[in-house]
């Protein structure tokens, strides 16, 4: 799984990658990766002061952010059978739910 350095052309190779939810998932995990762990996640959009590393080391959140992601799977498979466009059509977006505990 490669992508480019830059988020705003993301190069999506793999069917697994092309859930939303879980795209943010595989962001932070970067993040960490490239020594960004200790970032705050919402910075200048809340109170919150959550880091990445706190947010992926959270069982409870990324089950339930897992959760959410196969709601989602299941009302995007809904949506492109109804109006019968292609899985490759689709534009994903990479989404983290907020409401971390």
């Amino acid at each position: 799984m490669s992508r480019c350095a830059d988020a705003s052309q993301l190069a999506i190779e793999t069917e697994e990658d092309r859930d939303d939810p879980r795209l943010a998932v595989d962001l932070l995990r970067k993040a960490t990766v490239d020594g960004h762990g200790d970032a705050f996640l919402y910075e200048g959009t809340s109170s919150e002061k959550v880091t990445v590393d706190a947010v992926l080391a959270d069982e409870k959140f990324m089950q339930g952010h897992e959760f959410v992601a196969e709601r989602i799977d299941g009302q995007v498979a809904t949506v492109l059978e109804e109006v019968g466009m292609r899985e490759d059509e689709l534009v994903r977006v990479p989404v983290l739910r907020r409401g971390y505990t």
